[in-house]
């Protein structure tokens, strides 16, 4: 059996988003998790690993998975300035492109495929943790 958990720590640099998705990806197939809740959390850690390295000066990135009897956990640490990302309004999808707001829909789209999002400050660290939660087993996968 796979260990339930793994810690991955980040360069600050864009080509350490691929080689992090292929570590989860690797993670999630190693524990038979659905496809449909893999590639939430693909896009997912994606998103928000992509926007601390670009948008903070952290030089301290840590990616934490794990595997609970009942959902899957990712979360992203990293060490720049404080910034919670879950109190920007959602942007306005009824306006045209032309009249958005930049930036937000990134994180629009991880609160809208994930079923829980925080964001806490501990320490000297940006915490944010996404939950995914896996279906139940059907009685036919019950042996």
């Amino acid at each position: 059996m796979p260990p339930s958990d793994l810690a991955l720590d980040v360069s600050p640099e864009l080509p350490e988003v691929s080689r992090i998705n292929s570590q989860l990806s690797d993670f999630c197939n190693a524990h038979a998790i659905p496809d449909e809740i893999q590639n939430d959390l693909l896009i997912a850690c994606e998103e928000i690993l992509s926007n601390v390295i670009r948008h903070s000066s952290a030089t301290i990135i840590r990616v934490f998975f794990a595997q609970q009897p009942h959902s899957v956990e990712l979360r992203i640490t990293d060490n720049g300035p404080p910034f919670d990302p879950l109190a920007r309004p959602d942007p306005d999808l009824s306006l045209g492109l032309d009249d958005r707001r930049p930036g937000g829909l990134g994180i629009f789209m991880v609160r809208q495929m994930m079923d829980e999002v925080t964001y806490t400050q501990e320490d000297a660290f940006n915490v944010f943790t996404m939950i995914k939660r896996l279906p139940a087993p059907r009685a036919t996968d019950r042996t």
